[in-house]
């Protein structure tokens, strides 16, 4: 299972080397990585592998994006839930 996740996941980076030597915004990029299912997560680490960003930048970029604009709401209220569950402080 690993190895199909690490396999799955290469593909991803390979797209997103692809689309960049080609130019693309990084909205763009996280468009068409969210096309072909790639996760909130796994585009943050793109982001901050191929783009140089750090965790917090790049979590701000994609957060922010139009791309994944319709699960912002949602994602802030499970952080928040989160948060007030292990009673500690936004480290965002």
């Amino acid at each position: 299972m690993i190895n199909n996740m690490k396999d799955y996941n290469d593909q991803f980076l390979l797209l997103s080397k692809q689309l960049l030597a080609k130019n693309y915004s990084d909205e763009d990029l996280m468009y068409e990585l969210r096309k072909q299912n790639c996760s909130k997560v796994n585009t943050m680490r793109i982001m901050v592998e191929l783009k140089g960003l750090s965790l917090s930048q790049a979590k701000e970029l994609v957060h922010s994006s139009n791309t994944w604009n319709d699960k912002k709401a949602s994602d802030e209220k499970f952080q928040d839930q989160i948060i007030k569950i292990v009673g500690g402080e936004d480290i965002s």
